[in-house]
This record gives C-alpha cells, structure tokens and sequence, in this order.
C-alpha cells in the first residue's frame, strides 16, 4: 500500500520533531558534569556535597536545617558525655562547682535515635563545664580516648 504525499509528510515532520529533541538533549547532557567523590569515612565527601548545594544552589530548605540541627545538638550532647567519662577514666581534677552537672552528664542517657534539643539551661550548664579548665585538659588528651572528629 502507497503513502500518500500527506502521510509521508507527516511522518516527515514527527521524524524531525524526535531528531530535534534528541540533539536537544545531547546539548543539555554535555552541560552537566558529573564528580565521584572517593574516600575514606569522616574524610569531608559530604561537606563537599553540602558547600556545593550551598553555594550553587538555593541553599537548604527549613526541613533541611532543622534535621541538621538536631544532629548538631546530638553531636554536643555526645561530645560533653565522651569529655565527662574521659575525665572520670583519666582522673583530671574537675572544678568544685561543676562536680553536680558532671555527675549529671555522666548519668544521661538517650536511645540512639533519640534527637533532642538543647534548652537554655543546658546550653548554659555546658558551657560552662567546657569552660572548665579540666575539660579543656581532656579535649587536648582527645588521642587518648575516642572522640568524634565532628565534635570541634
């Protein structure tokens, strides 16, 4: 069976249209290029992916901050209860007025999953046994017991 001329000129046209937008792509896949990131644990392949979208994109949505929130609070949380077992472990004098809220720390407890904030007089207690002279020493003694690389 013959095409007619409005057949085969259709095809024609449909045909063009598919070639168009297939070069149409092409030019937009050469415009992205793509990175692998290799390395070992803690080495800085998620930093780099975060200051890209920070820095190229629209930065991080309010969800986004919120959850990275709560793992900067967890982080602090796990920083200040690692310091305050070090000290015990490592028997480094503890200023007198900060013998309640280390006893404090040295009880805490939280499951794994549990995110949590940091009210005021958290934040106040801990920064001031960070202050504590102690405490500054076990930080420097950080080779001698495991904290996270986060933690600073």
């Amino acid at each position: 069976m013959k095409e007619n001329k409005k057949e085969k000129k259709l095809k024609q046209l449909i045909s063009n249209e598919i070639d168009a937008q297939i070069k149409k792509e092409k030019a937009e896949r050469r415009k992205i290029s793509k990175l692998i990131l290799l390395g070992s644990g803690d080495c800085g392949k998620s930093t780099v992916l975060k200051q890209m979208k920070i820095l190229h994109k629209d930065g991080f949505s309010t969800e986004e901050r919120n959850k990275f929130l709560l793992i900067i609070y967890n982080n602090i949380i796990d920083a200040i209860i690692t310091l305050a077992k070090a000290a015990k472990e490592l028997n480094v004098d503890i200023e007198t007025k900060n013998h309640e809220f280390l006893k404090e720390v040295l009880n805490f407890t939280k499951e794994p999953e549990e995110s949590m904030c940091i009210s005021k007089e958290l934040s106040t207690k801990i920064s001031q046994l960070w202050q504590d002279p102690g405490i500054k020493l076990c930080w420097e003694r950080g080779n001698e017991f495991n904290i996270q690389d986060n933690s600073n």
